[in-house]
């Protein structure tokens, strides 16, 4: 799984950088994301 994980990772990165740079979407800003790699659920965390 460690594979995996790193490139969900840089994915996940890669498409925030986009997202800026053609000002589409929402950014994920003040939001940490866990992803449960088991089960394969996502849950997004409001920080301040």
């Amino acid at each position: 799984m460690p594979p995996m994980t790193a490139s969900l990772v840089a994915t996940h990165q890669a498409m925030e950088v986009l997202k800026i740079l053609l000002g589409r979407g929402e950014p994920f800003r003040n939001k940490m994301l866990y992803l449960d790699l088991e089960t394969g659920q996502p849950l997004i965390y409001k920080v301040k």
